[in-house]
């Protein structure tokens, strides 16, 4: 029994206590469609790993803050 306990602690160490992921996961192979809040016309590619992103139609950059929020660059 003591055994099983020590195996299920290091699994639980490995699998559950891990960092949160930095890029968020997506159901399929587009990324989400963001508006642009500057023009309201392009859409905003965002770049996950830098938390950047640039606007296709107007060319302004922004900053990712959190999942929900951008501020201009």
């Amino acid at each position: 029994m003591k055994e099983y306990y020590l195996n299920n602690i290091d699994w639980e160490q490995e699998h559950i206590n891990r960092p949160p992921i930095e890029e968020p996961l997506f159901c399929s192979d587009q990324s989400p469609v963001i508006p642009c809040p500057n023009c309201f016309k392009g859409q905003v590619e965002m770049n996950y790993a830098k938390k950047e992103g640039a606007c296709k139609s107007c060319g302004q950059e922004f900053i990712s803050i959190d999942s929900k929020t951008m501020r201009f660059k």
